[in-house]
């Protein structure tokens, strides 16, 4: 006598969990898109997903776990979006060849990576007497994403009316993607 042990699988898989690192990328800035599914599966890869306004690792296993893919996604540069949006199509199988379910999956997610920009108002070179009085014209800094940013410019302003020598006045802002 001989047993034969099997298994009939009907059930087709799902997304369990489909997110990213960050959702809302700022200049430099990559986040790692993880898929996990509620069993094993095959014929997936990166091209399943459609991917705006970047670049997308090729999707890849843990050596413990095919239920978990994770890729690099990588924004283009100067790129500004605030309304992208990864779909994970429904071409793909379990390891039985049960299809994957019959509606696309998407995530959300912003793209900023334009730095504010900050305009001088006034001339971009002063010249003054020792001892004359310097009033910095100071500068706007409208930022594509975030509006204007002139209240948070931070000025460093060195200048020393009782000396003479050249000096350099500097204008940072950030946005609130870390941009500047």
């Amino acid at each position: 006598i001989r047993d034969r042990n099997f298994t009939i699988d009907t059930k087709a898989p799902t997304v369990s969990s489909f997110t990213m690192s960050d959702t809302a990328l700022a200049i430099l800035e990559t986040a790692t898109v993880r898929i996990e599914f509620s069993e094993a599966v095959e014929s997936f890869s990166s091209s399943n997903i459609t991917v705006p306004n970047g670049t997308l690792s090729p999707m890849t296993t843990a050596a413990d776990s095919t239920f978990i893919w994770t890729a690099t996604y990588t924004p283009n540069a100067d790129e500004e979006d605030l309304s992208n949006v990864l779909t994970l199509d429904t071409n793909w199988t379990d390891t039985a060849g049960n299809t994957s379910p019959a509606e696309e999956i998407t995530l959300n997610f912003t793209i900023d990576t334009t730095v504010p920009v900050i305009t001088l108002l006034g001339d971009a070179t002063v010249t003054i007497e020792v001892g004359s009085s310097y009033v910095d014209a100071g500068a706007t800094a409208p930022d594509n994403y975030d509006g204007d940013l002139t209240s948070s410019i931070l000025t460093v302003n060195p200048v020393d009316e009782t000396i003479v020598g050249d000096y350099t006045v500097r204008y940072n802002v950030t946005d609130a993607n870390g941009n500047n």
